[in-house]
């Protein structure tokens, strides 16, 4: 995506250094907020796959997800423009904006799971997306993570090979 010239005007990136990944959040929450209206895989979905099944299987994103990676805030930046009570840390953050109801929603989440939708989002196996993941986080527990990614609504369906 584009973004007008404004964002990347150096003296301004210098003064808001974060403003470029926030116009990419407000662009994904406009693309979730005006995605079709369909119905978000639920965790009972996984229980059409057993065993190896589920290591090669891929997930469809729904239409109003975006998985983004800043090295600024900006979940908790933009969070703290719509209410108050948000801590902003000086981290960069992993954020995940679905809409699996009526309502858009941005959620910071862990890095490990972040780098875990993206691979999801991407088309990747769920086997492989996990050993990925596992490479950098040996700690990584990929079932949360599923369950958490799930319950977001960050899915639509389940495509097994078959």
């Amino acid at each position: 995506m584009n973004f007008p010239p404004l964002s990347q005007r150096s003296s301004l990136r210098e003064a808001v250094p974060y403003l470029t990944d926030i116009a990419r959040l407000e662009v994904a929450w406009s693309k979730a907020y005006n995605a079709a209206d369909i119905k978000a895989l639920t965790v009972a979905g996984f229980g059409v796959l057993a065993g190896e099944a589920m290591l090669t299987a891929t997930l469809i994103p729904h239409p109003a997800t975006t998985m983004m990676s800043s090295r600024y805030p900006v979940g908790a930046i933009w969070s703290s423009h719509q209410r108050t009570g948000v801590t902003i840390g000086k981290s960069g953050e992993q954020v995940l904006i679905t809409r699996p109801v009526a309502d858009v929603q941005v959620t910071v989440i862990p890095d490990a799971d972040g780098i875990f939708a993206a691979k999801l989002l991407a088309g990747e196996a769920i086997g492989l997306a996990v050993q990925t993941v596992l490479d950098e986080y040996s700690d990584f527990d990929f079932g949360r993570a599923l369950v958490g990614l799930t319950t977001l609504g960050a899915f639509a369906s389940i495509a097994t090979e078959d």
